[in-house]
């Protein structure tokens, strides 16, 4: 992993400025930092068993929520179906010995069959965690202290979709960023709309600091990205009431939006450069979509390509400089070009896959529901390493930090030791 100097230093700066500044041995928030998916350093292992997992866990449920690793630490939201609950888990990333836990009541409600009651990722920094959980009355957020301690916590609202919760918040500037995008066009007979907003609290207090409201469509889930230029700072979302968008992060002002969106939209966009990459679908298909971001007031955002096959509708891609590896929910995985959009190898894995593909140096991991890992090389020509049963359905996430991979295999949290370079 990287040097201790460095590491201290970017601690320092974090503390200093009072900043979420994240340190590059942390995975804080869905997909990791920037949500690319993607740690430089650390040599993924062609595969491993049982034998080789440094700990597991047994979490007593098999949630689609994806951990997060902070300082040691790894977080994930759990579901509990004795006690209807669901909770924040803190588990010692060294031995796998749980910490604590926070739990609280939790309204049973029907979610789509992929999607679990616990489906939300955590984000976390210097300060403590931050979570969010749903039922039909509320939205939950949740401010908890590295040792469990609640902090604050907001009900944002009724939640509204039958495929269930699934949103992430963010971390950006000592403020807390979370979409809430309701459903407003499959609704039972009688069942009003509700309303759309990205909403941004203090990250200390918890106090409202701005709502963005978005046109209310189909639910979407979609964690935002940060753009940054000129000193200035915006977050990047897509929805397909609104397409892709870019609102103020100081002010909630949507700057720019591009309606070429249709369908659901359940992964996160990505700011490649001064790019953006979001993808939409439906049953299993999906399409992606790139929009150049306007430099200046004068200018206005443009539709730089489109893939209509092979693309992820509920995955979001990971992204190693101007490659994009996209993990098709029908088992395809493909390499682009993030430049011209030119697709320079897709071939069949296998398998249906709900997790995001992550990169680790300069290794591709992609997991399936089924539970098959698949390990390729990051590279411009395809070539497969392993191919291997984990033993167990994954739908969330994988998470790498401090040599270490970790993720949810059935009803279990398991480690694996990544090699340095």
């Amino acid at each position: 992993m990287k040097s201790t100097a460095i590491l201290s230093a970017a601690a320092f700066l974090a503390f200093f400025f009072g900043t979420t500044l994240p340190s590059y041995a942390d995975w804080t928030q869905f997909h990791g930092n920037q949500c690319l998916g993607y740690e430089a350093s650390g040599v993924l292992p062609d595969g491993w068993t049982k034998e080789d997992h440094v700990w597991q866990v047994d979490l007593g449920s098999s949630d689609v929520g994806s951990p997060v690793i902070f300082n040691g630490r790894v977080y994930l939201v759990v579901y509990a179906e004795k006690d209807k609950s669901t909770g924040l888990h803190c588990y010692d990333l060294a031995n796998g010995k749980e910490l604590w836990k926070r739990s609280y009541s939790q309204t049973v409600y029907p979610t789509h069959a992929r999607n679990t009651l616990a489906s939300s990722t955590p984000t976390v920094d210097k300060d403590g965690v931050i979570f969010a959980f749903a039922e039909p009355s509320s939205v939950h957020l949740i401010a908890v202290s590295h040792e469990g301690e609640e902090v604050w916590h907001r009900d944002l609202g009724h939640w509204q979709s039958s495929h269930g919760f699934g949103t992430s918040p963010i971390l950006v500037d000592n403020k807390v960023v979370l979409l809430v995008c309701l459903d407003a066009e499959e609704l039972p007979p009688g069942v009003e709309p509700g309303e759309s907003h990205l909403v941004c609290v203090d990250r200390p207090s918890g106090e409202d600091v701005w709502k963005s409201e978005l046109k209310a469509t189909r639910t979407c889930y979609g964690v935002p990205s940060v753009y940054r230029r000129d000193g200035k700072t915006w977050l990047i979302e897509s929805n397909t009431g609104n397409g892709v968008l870019a609102i103020n992060a100081d002010s909630g002002v949507i700057d720019w939006q591009l309606p070429l969106l249709s369908k659901r939209v359940c992964s996160s966009p990505l700011v490649v450069g001064d790019r953006v990459i979001c993808s939409q679908g439906q049953g299993g298909r999906g399409e992606v979509f790139a929009v150049d971001i306007p430099k200046s007031k004068e200018d206005s955002p443009k539709r730089a390509f489109e893939i209509s096959r092979n693309a992820p509708y509920v995955p979001t891609s990971a992204i190693k400089g101007n490659r994009m590896f996209m993990a098709a929910d029908i088992g395809v995985v493909s390499c682009v070009d993030t430049d011209s959009g030119d697709v320079l190898w897709a071939e069949r894995i296998g398998g249906n896959i709900g997790a995001s593909p992550i990169i680790v140096g300069d290794k591709l991991l992609v997991v399936s529901l089924e539970g098959t890992a698949t390990i390729l090389d990051a590279a411009d020509q395809f070539q497969q390493r392993a191919q291997f049963d984990l033993g167990g359905r994954a739908g969330a996430t994988p998470a790498v930090a401090e040599g270490n991979l970790v993720l949810r295999v059935g009803n279990e949290l398991r480690c694996v030791k990544i090699a340095s370079e």
